[in-house]
């Protein structure tokens, strides 16, 4: 199945740039929780019976495709009518090309009930249903473009020496981010992007710089983002709710730790330059929990640079 880019759509006029609409981005994303709502309860008291099948792929359709136009409404973009853009636009959002398949059969399979009343089964309608469970908090999370997270650095006067540290650990991370998807591994690509640019944001600020950074950023309307924030630390390690678990947490901790200044370095240099800096004793804990972290990420690849 031929997708087309979505920056052919662009081309040929059918989405139009256009200022970033968040009014109308969060107006679109209480819909779609109040239609993911009403589908949760419909769906604990519908029997199982294929009658009700194309009310459950119908719904999932419009959740998925209204959370992807308020990603585009937020990030400049307006979609005009072109639910094929929509789909495109997956690719975008660092989604795999298994679910942007996925997401235009549905798209076809949708125009199927609605104007040639075409009846699916239940099983499709369950794997419609897992679908949309799967990507549904992806599309939903908040998160600052680039360009914002540069802005945000500079408007809170992030000195120039730090600014170039977090373009770098982000460069880096997106390697990291290729790694991964090479295995098959989905991560959300621009959260990682996000975060990466945002960990160091209060590096200067008394007292915790994570904590506060944490804070900083949860209160500027990116929880996410701030989540890895409070979790690329060495200091609270031992608090598992400063732990990185996640793919995206655990992406922007060790490429962090791969990143002296500006320059990309072994977890080994980059260990000895924190021990000589912080003076500290002992690093070993810390060094160990980033190499198994690496190992997990990268396997036998290796970055260099």
């Amino acid at each position: 199945m031929n997708i087309k880019k979505f920056e052919e759509f662009i081309k040929t006029g059918v989405v139009k740039k256009q200022s970033p609409n968040r009014q109308r981005a969060l107006h679109l994303l209480e819909e779609v929780k109040d239609k993911k709502q009403f589908l949760n309860k419909a769906l604990k008291t519908m029997p199982p019976k294929d009658v009700y099948t194309n009310f459950i792929i119908d719904s999932c359709y419009d959740i998925i495709m209204e959370s992807i136009r308020a990603k585009m409404f937020t990030d400049g973009y307006n979609p005009g009518n072109s639910h094929q853009a929509e789909v495109s636009y997956l690719r975008n959002l660092g989604f795999l090309e298994p679910h942007i398949i996925f997401m235009d059969e549905l798209r076809y399979n949708r125009n199927g009930i609605k104007y040639y009343g075409t009846i699916f089964d239940r099983e499709y309608a369950d794997n419609v249903l897992d679908f949309m469970e799967r990507i549904y908090p992806k599309l939903i999370v908040n998160i600052p473009t680039r360009e914002e997270c540069i802005k945000i650095l500079k408007e809170n006067n992030v000195t120039d020496n730090i600014i170039a540290h977090l373009k770098a650990v982000c460069e880096f991370s997106m390697k990291v981010v290729d790694v991964l998807e090479k295995k098959g591994i989905n991560v959300n690509r621009e959260l990682v992007a996000a975060g990466a640019l945002l960990h160091d944001i209060k590096k200067l600020a008394p007292g915790n710089h994570v904590i506060v950074g944490y804070e900083f950023v949860k209160s500027l309307g990116y929880p996410e983002v701030a989540l890895i924030v409070k979790k690329h630390g060495l200091a609270d390690l031992k608090n598992d709710d400063c732990v990185p678990k996640t793919w995206e947490e655990k992406i922007v901790f060790y490429s962090d730790k791969r990143v002296k200044n500006d320059r990309v370095v072994s977890a080994d240099e980059r260990f000895e330059y924190i021990k000589q800096k912080y003076n500290k004793a002992d690093v070993e804990i810390e060094l160990k929990f980033t190499k198994e972290i690496e190992k997990e990420l990268l396997g036998n690849e290796k970055i260099l640079n």
